[in-house]
């Protein structure tokens, strides 16, 4: 008797749950932001922000890539110079004193 009213419920649970998947489609109708876009001028502004909102981290990210491998060289460069610069001859006290 007890599995037959498990049963029982179970199955009310599934049906409850069957009728919120199926009536929640309207509630996804009724959002204001998905389905205002039919004019014209809200679909073109909706379609610019989601391109601004996808290529500006794309572009953040570029950015500091290039960035950081201009550094890169700017630094090799540097390292080249310091090594094959000519150095100096080294002046004595003694010498520079005559």
């Amino acid at each position: 008797m007890q599995q037959s009213v498990r049963r029982l419920r179970s199955a009310w649970a599934a049906g409850v749950v069957a009728a919120l998947v199926v009536g929640a489609q309207r509630i996804g109708y009724a959002c204001a932001v998905c389905f205002s876009g039919r004019e014209d001028e809200a679909r073109i502004a909706f379609i610019g922000t989601t391109v601004l909102l996808t290529l500006l981290p794309l572009a953040m990210i570029g950015g500091v890539a290039w960035w950081l491998w201009r550094r890169a060289l700017a630094l090799e460069r540097q390292a080249v110079a310091e090594t094959h610069a000519v150095p100096l001859p080294a002046v004595s006290r003694a010498s520079s004193s005559r």
